[in-house]
């Protein structure tokens, strides 16, 4: 038997279903941009570290910086 719908109920129904659909299209987008900005600021982050290391790990306040080390 098959069942019949209202067009108020397939209305209703089609409603939820974009709202489900629109929900998961906004958590893929907010994904996508963390994802890019991480990628992004990762080389900036690493440069800005290692120059801090360097520094801090140089044999003096005032001695030069062994340009051998790599932190990485």
């Amino acid at each position: 038997m098959s069942k019949i719908l209202s067009s108020k109920q397939t209305t209703l129904l089609n409603s939820q279903g974009q709202a489900f659909v629109e929900y998961i299209l906004m958590i893929l987008v907010a994904l996508s941009l963390v994802v890019v900005m991480a990628s992004g600021f990762r080389k900036t982050l690493v440069g800005i570290w290692g120059f801090y290391i360097k520094q801090i790990s140089a044999a003096c306040p005032g001695c030069p910086v062994n340009p051998n080390y790599r932190f990485r």
